[in-house]
């Protein structure tokens, strides 16, 4: 009668053992799995987003100045644009002066490349600055929802939910940097002197 039970008890045993051994190797490329899911999940939203909530106003079809001004109309009638999708091209800068408040702008320069317009801007999703963020001076084209906050009093423009266009990414070179009027804290040479 017990070799009857053990027979079948070290079957039973066999078996949840190789079934658990199974399942820790399912589990491991369960998680690999789910990390290229969660990558084409992401891409996918992004695409989508992209394409379901295109640019209300697309300043990244007009010339520079045209840009520049239609920038300047938004800020001056910001009750028509507010919640507005609103894609644009310019220079990343960041605004680093205090590590407690760290803030990413984009800038619209004018012909005249002294005059410029800012929109602070947070990317859709959970990026982190720095690691997550373009370089200071990449310029780019990016989409975001305009808004505006109080800052001590001033009202600050900001693109929520930006999404970067990759296409469109180019690094300034140290060249281009140093032939640009525009300096890190957001000032031109020409407004500092």
């Amino acid at each position: 009668m017990r070799k009857r039970l053990a027979v079948p008890l070290m079957l039973i045993c066999a078996i949840v053992t190789i079934s658990g051994c199974s399942n820790k190797n399912e589990e491991k490329l369960s998680k690999e799995e789910e990390q290229a899911q969660y990558v084409a999940t992401r891409e996918q939203l992004i695409k989508e987003r992209s394409e379901l909530a295109p640019p209300d106003v697309d300043l990244s079809v007009l010339s520079q100045q045209e840009a520049y001004e239609k920038a300047k109309e938004i800020f001056e009638n910001t009750d028509e644009y507010i919640t507005k999708r609103i894609k644009l091209t310019g220079v990343v800068q960041y605004n680093d002066e205090d590590p407690d408040n760290i803030y990413a702008t984009i800038n619209l320069l004018a012909d005249n490349d002294e005059d410029y317009v800012t929109f602070e801007f947070v990317l859709h999703g959970s990026y982190v600055y720095p690691n997550d963020y373009p370089p200071s001076l990449a310029y780019l084209t990016m989409t975001g929802t305009y808004s505006l906050y109080n800052d001590n009093g001033s009202w600050v423009a900001v693109l929520l939910d930006g999404v970067i266009e990759p296409e469109s990414y180019m690094a300034v070179t140290e060249g281009d940097a140093e032939s640009s009027d525009v300096i890190s804290d957001g000032v031109t040479e020409s407004e500092g002197e």
